[in-house]
């Protein structure tokens, strides 16, 4: 559920305007949160994060919540709805935050290994 292939196929049972959102549970150092926004990427023409400051900054572990959409993101109307300060990173940004991370596909997603404990 979190490979290339797999979101290739949830996309297309969106509508033109759909918008796939999903949390990711992730420690430091975040290979498994960066490795899904990377992968979102690989599929959707525009892909956001929230999650809380210190999250992002790596300083602990957390929720995060991906999303991805053919269509661009209102940031007003995002940061409308977050809470407590949350951060908001859209498309450039949130691939900038993602960096270098692994792409996920079907013959290697080794989620198991990127996915951090506290």
């Amino acid at each position: 559920l979190t490979t290339k292939e797999f979101i290739e196929q949830l996309e297309e049972t969106l509508t033109d305007s759909g918008i796939y959102v999903l949390n990711v549970i992730d420690h430091p150092p975040l290979e498994f949160v960066r490795a899904e926004l990377r992968t979102l990427g690989e599929v959707f023409d525009h892909v956001a994060v929230v999650a809380r400051p210190g999250a992002v900054a790596g300083e602990f572990g957390g929720n995060f919540i991906l999303a991805g959409s053919s269509v661009p993101f209102d940031p007003a109307a995002i940061e409308a709805r977050v809470t407590d300060g949350e951060v908001v990173l859209i498309d450039g940004a949130a691939l900038d935050w993602a960096g270098d991370a692994m792409i996920l596909i079907d013959e290697f997603a080794p989620v198991d290994q990127l996915l951090s404990r506290p």
